[in-house]
């Protein structure tokens, strides 16, 4: 079986590789793609460094890819990505590839976490409480429902990715300092204690910024199987809740979140291997849906290190099938 992993350089993408090169040994060939250049030693049995200037040079380089090396499977690993080749299926499907993706449809709502958490919301999963910010006149207001400068509040972009274009507004009670001292500084989030004009300007934007209550620590990964009649779900708590820089994660057993996902799992066809994101309500302490990815979590191989083999498990599967 010949399998294709595109954002082959993600941090933890070779210690994935070698788990599956030991698990399944000679049953499988694996072959990676990335915009970035490979360092160091590598699992894969080949590596092609592609481009993404435009979408056309992108697919028409996984299409090659996947002639060339007659990839049985792909896992797309970013949501550009999914978003082209999700569109593109039938053009593989010709060459006798599967790319392991969802519909279109799921993939763009849950790359909006606005109309994630509206969608949700609608079926009874307890989300944050959130506000989209339609114009700059309402800036104020908006923060001023929330509670702050007593307490801390949380701007995102509806479309971030990553933790990218996440801001904490510090709460001016001691007790945040405290609450918070592991988020931001590395980056992709940014902790202000007060707001100025100038601030305002670079991290609101209307129809695009989410304003939202702040959640606590512990943070969680959700990685879930589901295909066929296979229905896995692990839960792992980070080490570092915000997870820049990744520290780790250690398998926990947290019924609420199971729950949250079941009940997801039965109002839409999601499939294959999915990434649940979960925080802490502060008042609450219950650990509320952030994020939903309709990918594998990149550190998806802690759940293997720790007996947990959702990904190994899937790949078994499709041997068989």
């Amino acid at each position: 079986m010949n399998i294709l992993f595109t954002c082959a350089c993600g941090k933890k993408s070779e210690e994935l590789f070698k788990v599956i090169k030991k698990d399944l040994k000679k049953k499988v060939n694996l072959y990676g793609c990335d915009v970035r250049k490979k360092n160091g030693k590598t699992y894969l049995n080949n590596f092609i460094k592609i481009n993404f200037s435009n979408k056309k040079i992108f697919l028409s380089q996984i299409l090659n890819i996947c002639k060339k090396y007659k990839i049985d499977y792909v896992f797309a690993w970013a949501d550009k990505e999914i978003e082209v080749l999700s569109k593109n299926l039938k053009k593989f499907e010709k060459i006798k590839t599967k790319v392991l993706i969802n519909n279109l449809t799921y993939s763009k709502i849950f790359n909006d976490k606005f109309k994630t958490y509206e969608l949700i919301k609608k079926i009874g999963i307890d989300v944050p409480k959130y506000r989209l910010l339609k114009n700059i006149s309402s800036i104020d207001r908006i923060l001023h429902d929330f509670g702050y400068p007593e307490k801390s509040v949380i701007v995102k972009s509806r479309y971030g990715i990553g933790g990218r274009g996440v801001y904490l507004l510090l709460g001016n009670q001691k007790a945040d300092l405290k609450k918070y001292k592991w988020f931001g500084n590395f980056n992709r989030e940014k902790k202000f204690s007060f707001i100025n004009p100038k601030i305002k300007k670079k991290i609101f934007h209307p129809n695009k910024s989410i304003i939202m209550e702040a959640l606590i620590s512990p943070s969680y990964d959700a990685d879930v199987l589901r295909y066929k009649n296979f229905n896995i779900t692990t839960v792992r708590k980070r080490i570092n809740p915000a997870g820049i820089p990744y520290k780790g994660s250690k398998v926990v057993k947290e019924k609420k979140i199971e729950k949250t996902i079941k009940k997801i799992l039965q109002n839409f066809d999601l499939k294959f291997i999915l990434d649940f994101d979960f925080m802490t309500q502060d008042k609450t302490k219950k650990p509320l849906i952030c994020e939903i990815n309709t990918r594998p979590s990149g550190s998806i191989v802690d759940a293997e290190h720790q007996g947990k083999k959702i990904f190994t498990k899937f790949l078994k599967i499709l041997l068989k099938s």
